[in-house]
C-alpha cells in the first residue's frame, strides 16, 4: 500500500473584509448586479433559502407544492425472545436470553 500526498499550495485569494461595503457594490455597481444574476442562476435554492430566512417571500417568487417520493430508510431487525427460546428448545443460554428481550432475564 503506498499514501500520496499533494504539494503544498500558496494563493491569494479574495476574501470579504467589509460585508455593508460589499453588499452596497453588490446592490449598485453594473459589476454587482452581474455577480448576482449568476449568483441566483447558479444557486437559486440557496438564494431563495437566504432571501426567506425572515418570512417574506420575495418578488418574483410563488410557493409551490414539492413532493418527494417515498424512499428507503433502512431496516429494523425485531427479535422475539420468546420465539428465538422455543427454536433452541430451551438450549439458549439464560444471558442470551435477557439480551434478546428487555434484559430482565440476564444473569
Amino acid at each position: 500500500m503506498s499514501a500520496r500526498l499533494s504539494k503544498p499550495k500558496v494563493e491569494v485569494v479574495p476574501q470579504v473584509k467589509s460585508v455593508t461595503e460589499f453588499v452596497d457594490w453588490i446592490m449598485t455597481s453594473d459589476s454587482g448586479i452581474d455577480t448576482l444574476t449568476r449568483l441566483v442562476t447558479l444557486y437559486p435554492d440557496k438564494v431563495l433559502e437566504c432571501a426567506t430566512k425572515d418570512g417574506e417571500l420575495p418578488g418574483g417568487c410563488e410557493m409551490v407544492k414539492h413532493e418527494s417520493a417515498e424512499s428507503w430508510l433502512g431496516t429494523t431487525l425485531r427479535v422475539d425472545a420468546d420465539k428465538v427460546a422455543d427454536a433452541y428448545q430451551g438450549q439458549l443460554p439464560q444471558r442470551i436470553y435477557g439480551l434478546l428481550g428487555d434484559g430482565n432475564n440476564a444473569n
